[in-house]
């Protein structure tokens, strides 16, 4: 993975808005959906797309989160059980 640092002006500030755009993206989906699974299931591949390696630890415990979320339907209960294969390996 290459280093903020080498990346060009235009590039890094490409990186730096996408890294804005899904932080305040997750904290909205959060604020609105508390309990959902769905929700921490794309901030950790948010997460692992972004950082990689640095930042898995983060991301498989909010797969774990996922995966103790009570589903609410049928579509609740998928993301779930998809977090919970996720947060296995």
């Amino acid at each position: 993975m290459v280093e903020l640092r080498q990346m060009s002006f235009p590039a890094r500030a490409k990186v730096r808005c996408a890294v804005y755009t899904r932080k305040s993206s997750e904290d909205l989906a959060r604020k609105l959906l508390p309990d959902s699974a769905i929700a921490r299931i794309e901030e950790a591949n948010g997460l692992v797309m972004l950082y990689g390696k640095a930042r898995l630890a983060e991301a498989e415990k909010l797969y774990k989160e996922a995966a103790r979320c009570k589903p609410a339907d049928a579509m609740q209960k998928l993301d779930a059980e998809q977090a919970r294969e996720e947060a296995d390996g």
